[in-house]
């Protein structure tokens, strides 16, 4: 049986003693430093532990551990209640600025502070995407360890089919398919023929690389319905290397000398417990919010935000905290005919109603409590409807134009919902709905992540709670592009389309679909973000230098790297917990090389 590894606690009353001896006397040395215990993290942090070479590795993660709050284990066990850890204590929810925004209106970027990071509190959809994203990405990077072909072996080394018997060797977390679940879904035949009415195509496998047309959700769930979170990677391994430490706050990296090639290094985390020490390399896998930000407050960053804010600069790098990408979705819903109310997520809200839900469940393992009230998704490209647009925009490159204009990839993605949607219904004692969530995947739009007045002072000073993070400035800048307004408009239009369907007649109440002019007004209302975020620690491409080479290295200083989502380029057709679970494991690989 694997020995899990040994965890620690900064809000032991010992840890500080244990770990930095009596009044800070001794410091901790590891031959590595992961920060983040998200899936980018966790799955690294293990990976390199797991080494023949017998690397020792330190896992730091602010946030505390799913065992130690009844409330996280009881989501694990019933992936439904997810919603209710959304604006939790265990949800960082980062303050968005409104300005330059479509919707002129701040959000909340919702952010997982536990161990195992945002798988612990997102919906668990598990999408790796396209197959041509992939290929890009090796082509502009000219690594083709990150094409599609050279990824699969990785997506199946972290993946484990619940639907397989036999004893092939699979990875640490769970997947399966909706039609694999208990769900039982009554909608599930109705809402499949409003898609195909829609027009369409069945896919049978959205995870095979080619993903325009519909198909079935697949979710990291486990065999008994638990959530597969990452922290299955530290419950399977036998790694004596690693240790991890919770509730310690990672607050910027310290550097020493210069190289041989004149390079400063990485040689220590300052955390707010303590300094740390790296022999060998510190790995941020802090997610595309704090790992720029622990960047910038470290001085690696442009140079006039740091001269600004009165950080010495170690190195200029531009690119920092730039290019942040994320997915915007908005909800249109339809309401169910007074009769027809049955089976949506609006049932639970009353004792009434969810009891038989409730019996399904506790008698036969069975019902919507199973999962959440997601199961078909549809991915359309939209090449034809945004080539105007891009072809009149003196401003768009040709790099973007041809990126946008790839014919093979999905441009927006659209969920059924057996319900009111990813919110939750304003009255659900007296309707019930069925809604599609828009997703826009690949936005033109960008954002950034810098430094708030008095970061660089609230990072010496250390003054609160270790689980309280410090908070950037973050300005997403959803739908600022007019083709990204014209592509959400267009997918608004086909759902409603698929709810306006022949298949839906008899069960929702009619809605004329809008103008463009009053779908753009829907959009202002209810434009939101799916917490996809990525792109600010961009690696290096043949259009721009960016902050990372396509080993994850940090430009222009030794020993350190950035391991997660705000190393991808470009946004990713996805969802994208997969994909930061694959950066892991391959910077594992990465490193390993240069540490043999």
């Amino acid at each position: 049986m694997p020995t899990h590894p040994r965890v620690y606690s900064a809000h032991h009353a010992a840890f500080a003693k244990t770990k930095f001896g009596d009044g800070g006397s001794s410091t901790p040395e590891f031959d590595f430093i992961v920060v983040g215990g998200g899936p980018a993290g966790c799955a690294l942090a293990v990976r390199l532990a797991e080494s023949p070479a017998g690397y020792s590795v330190l896992l730091l993660e602010q946030g505390t551990t799913v065992e130690q709050n009844p409330e996280l284990q009881n989501s694990t066990r019933l992936p439904l209640l997810t919603r209710s850890l959304h604006g939790s204590s265990f949800d960082v929810q980062y303050p968005t600025v409104g300005e330059n925004q479509f919707a002129h209106k701040e959000l909340k970027i919702n952010n997982g502070k536990v161990l195992g990071g945002s798988t612990c509190i997102n919906w668990g959809i598990w999408t790796r995407g396209p197959k041509h994203d992939y290929d890009l990405w090796a082509q502009l990077t000219g690594n083709q360890e990150l094409s599609w072909d050279a990824m699969l072996p990785t997506f199946k080394r972290i993946e484990r089919q619940t639907s397989v018997t036999v004893d092939s060797p699979q990875g640490p977390i769970s997947i399966r398919s909706s039609s694999e679940s208990p769900r039982d879904n009554y909608w599930s035949g109705t809402a499949a023929l409003s898609l195909e009415q829609a027009g369409f195509k069945r896919l049978l496998n959205i995870n095979d690389g080619d993903m325009l047309g519909y198909g079935e959700l697949v979710e990291n769930v486990g065999e008994k319905g638990q959530r597969a979170t990452a922290n299955e990677y530290l419950k399977k391994t036998s790694a004596a290397g690693l240790e991890v430490w919770t509730a310690v706050r990672a607050e910027k990296i310290v550097f020493e000398g210069e190289g041989g090639d004149g390079k400063t290094r990485a040689v220590a985390v300052s955390t707010h417990v303590g300094l740390v020490r790296a022999r060998k390399e510190i790995i941020l896998s802090a997610g595309a919010v704090q790992s720029p930000h622990i960047l910038l407050l470290s001085g690696l960053g442009p140079r006039s935000q740091l001269d600004t804010h009165g950080i010495p600069v170690i190195h200029d790098l531009p690119d920092v905290g730039q290019n942040l990408w994320e997915h915007p979705f908005v909800d249109i819903r339809f309401k169910l005919r007074s009769d027809k109310r049955r089976d949506t997520a609006e049932d639970l809200a009353s004792l009434r109603t969810a009891g038989r839900h409730l019996d399904k469940w506790a008698n036969e393992g069975k019902g919507m409590i199973s999962g959440i009230p997601v199961e078909w998704f549809t991915f359309t490209n939209l090449k034809e409807r945004i080539e105007p647009i891009l072809n009149k925009d003196s401003s768009m490159t040709e790099y973007e134009k041809s990126t946008l204009l790839r014919p093979t990839v999905p441009h927006v993605e659209q969920f059924l919902h057996y319900g009111h949607g990813l919110t939750a219904a304003p009255d659900p004692f007296q309707s019930s709905y069925i809604s599609i969530s828009n997703v826009l995947l690949t936005p033109r739009s960008r954002g950034s992540v810098s430094l708030a007045p008095g970061s660089f002072n609230a990072a010496q000073e250390s003054p609160c709670d270790p689980i309280d993070p410090r908070m950037p400035r973050i300005e997403v800048n959803q739908l600022k592009e007019e083709v990204d307004r014209e592509m959400m408009v267009a997918s608004i239009e086909k759902a409603y389309d698929v709810l306006s369907s022949k298949a839906w007649e008899e069960f929702l109440e009619p809605q004329e679909k809008p103008s463009r002019e009053a779908i753009l007004e829907i959009i202002k209302e209810r434009l939101t973000t799916l917490w996809h975020l990525g792109g600010t620690c961009a690696m290096e491409t043949t259009f721009n230098k960016g902050v990372v080479d396509s080993t994850f290295r940090v430009h222009g200083v030794e020993g350190l790297r950035v391991a997660d989502t705000s190393v991808i380029p470009f946004p990713i057709s996805a969802h994208t917990q997969a994909v930061a679970y694959a950066i892991g494991e391959k910077a594992a690989v990465f490193i390993g090389r240069d540490h043999p």
